[in-house]
């Protein structure tokens, strides 16, 4: 039943059926011979802005899932073009977004089984950035071109990982310390204890 707050006003679908779609909204095209047959879902449209949303699959492509939206005069079906989707889920399984991907502070992006490896941000003003590999694996790093380590803001350099090469280490954008083939160069004073 519809909640009985003032100003309510909607529809309520009770469903029936089998077990397994009771209760359920089930949309299935009256035929199978036309492309345009072969997409179906939920268009909703918003008068106060003009704007189009869509849930369902897309038009003339029942193998991507995807959420839509479209703006115009009316309630445009172009909505369920793969063009105006924000989200897209395949056959397959593989997820494409349109745009980022916001996660609450001290919520993590888990990957693998058990979700053991995890990228996070700590909450708080100062809060810290993490990088965790939780399980008994090595983590690496990898890139067919240099691994830089930099300043966010002015993108000065601390260290640079050369593939096969040379590792460099710096010091307020001056380079310090760098590996050669035949062992290793030191710009400036080398202090050592012990």
């Amino acid at each position: 039943s519809p909640p009985t707050s003032t100003g309510w006003q909607g529809l309520t679908i009770t469903g029936s059926g089998t077990s397994h779609t009771q209760g359920a909204i089930v949309l299935k095209s009256s035929t199978t011979d036309t492309p345009e047959a072969r997409g179906q879902g939920v268009f909703m449209f918003n008068e106060g802005d003009d704007v189009t949303w869509y849930m369902g699959t897309r038009y003339q492509d029942a193998d991507e899932w995807q959420l839509g939206r479209k703006t115009g005069t009316s309630i445009d079906t172009e909505a369920a073009e793969t063009g105006n989707a924000l989200i897209k889920v395949n056959s397959a399984g593989n997820t494409t977004f349109a745009g980022d991907i916001a996660l609450a502070d001290s919520k993590a992006i888990k990957l693998g089984s058990g979700g053991t490896f995890q990228l996070w941000h700590q909450s708080g003003t100062n809060g810290n950035s993490f990088i965790d590999e939780q399980s008994t694996g090595e983590l690496y790093i990898r890139s067919n071109s240099t691994v830089r380590l930099a300043h966010y803001a002015n993108n000065t350099a601390s260290a640079n990982f050369n593939p096969a090469g040379a590792v460099e280490l710096y010091y307020n954008t001056a380079k310090k310390f760098e590996t050669t083939n035949t062992g290793i160069t030191v710009t400036g004073a080398l202090a050592t204890t012990g």
